[in-house]
């Protein structure tokens, strides 16, 4: 919109993005707002061969904000819960589970659901953040490939840590989980609600 434009004052950023129905001042505004739409329409994009009438409410609604992202400290390591998750011993619903938090960093619900896909069992997860937006991912039980908005950016660190979450949370849900003293209390008050389509934990730290 602005390409070619000479001597852009606010003014008229404000009034050019006006029109369209946003509310920006500056050219940083602009960044801001064109960094947003790629990462929502790369989340789409991504999540698209697993996608279908059944499952569209895996794919987020609310763009992702661009703040800072606080999240849970690991309790096992990633490649723990990998070898594990080989060893699945049950399923999630068919129409999948819904888990909310209260003490998860700035994660307060994630949505879990599980499809097949070329004859590959895909965990489908999108998150639910307190003033961050949301984004969606999925994880290949085949491969161990699990695709985050933060995969091979400056951010891989986000990527690590949201990948140990979700597994750590399929591998609570999927296998017999070993409790250690680290991770008691969290387990104590982690209950299932009687549709099995939800689960709360009341900690996920210690």
């Amino acid at each position: 919109m602005l390409y070619g434009k000479k001597n852009i004052t606010e003014q008229y950023i404000h009034k050019a993005y006006k029109t369209w129905g946003y509310d920006v001042h500056s050219l940083e505004d602009v960044e801001l707002l064109e960094e947003k739409a790629k990462v929502f329409e790369n989340n789409h994009y991504a999540m698209v061969p697993y996608i279908t009438e059944n499952n569209v409410d895996m794919l987020l609604q609310v763009p992702y904000q661009h703040l800072p992202l606080y999240l849970p400290r690991n309790w096992r390591s990633t490649a723990y819960y990998n070898d594990e998750l080989m060893r699945r011993t049950r399923m999630l619903p068919e129409t999948g589970i819904t888990a909310t938090y209260i003490n998860a960093a700035d994660i307060i619900k994630i949505k879990f659901k599980e499809i097949f896909h070329n004859d590959c069992i895909i965990l489908l997860y999108r998150i639910y953040t307190k003033w961050n937006g949301e984004f969606s991912g999925f994880f290949n039980t085949r491969t161990h490939f699990l695709y985050s908005i933060f995969e091979n950016t400056n951010q891989m660190i986000l990527h690590d840590n949201i990948e140990n979450f979700i597994l750590e949370n399929y591998y609570i849900l999927t296998c017999n989980p070993i409790i250690d003293r680290k991770k008691i209390q969290p387990c104590v008050n982690w209950k299932w609600k009687t549709s099995r389509k939800n689960f709360i934990i009341r900690n996920s730290q210690w």
